[in-house]
């Protein structure tokens, strides 16, 4: 899976649309670099929340629907948030499209009104979800959207718990 280009609307601290092209060819590492509070974080949370519908925080606990509604979108009375990814996956060109809306702001109002397109080349795919994990596995994306803020956390996990370092360990082996 190659991202070329990423459209947030509302999501965190992103208010309005936001377009953010990546440049290059794919076979390199992006990495993104500012001072805290900048939406670095979020923007990796966004990618992850249109992949899998929902995201975790540092500590693995799910983050509420209402907490990922950027808070000028909310003094506004307006309940929606929404992610596009534009990428490249063994050559086919795919667009994924999530959405979160709700008449008022209510966790499950927002979960009631999900919405997930899914286009490859043209064609709207049926089994949305499972086509992503079938492109990228929930359980190893976090190799693949990695928060350098957690490296403290895998560090101690290593050295803490023997059966840490051997999920790890298999994880990679996944991976490769």
């Amino acid at each position: 899976m190659i991202i070329q280009k990423i459209d947030i609307h509302n999501f965190g601290p992103f208010y309005g649309r936001h377009e953010i092209e990546l440049q290059g060819d794919g076979k390199g590492v992006y990495l993104l670099r500012g001072g805290n509070g900048q939406g670095k974080t979020s923007f990796q949370r966004a990618i992850l929340w249109a992949l899998y519908g929902k995201v975790a925080d540092r500590n693995g606990q799910m983050i509420r629907p209402t907490s990922l509604l950027n808070h000028n979108s909310l003094a506004e009375d307006k309940y929606e948030f929404s992610v596009t990814l534009f990428f490249e996956h063994q050559g086919a060109k795919w667009s994924l499209f999530r959405k979160m809306s709700a008449r008022y702001h209510n966790d499950g109002r927002y979960n009631e009104g999900m919405v997930l397109n899914l286009i490859k080349d043209g064609q709207i795919i049926q089994e949305s979800q499972q086509e992503i994990e079938r492109i990228l596995p929930y359980h190893v994306s976090r190799f693949y959207f990695f928060d350098g803020e957690m490296l403290r956390d895998y560090e101690a996990l290593l050295e803490q718990d023997p059966q840490a370092t051997r999920l790890l360990r298999d994880s990679i082996e996944y991976v490769l």
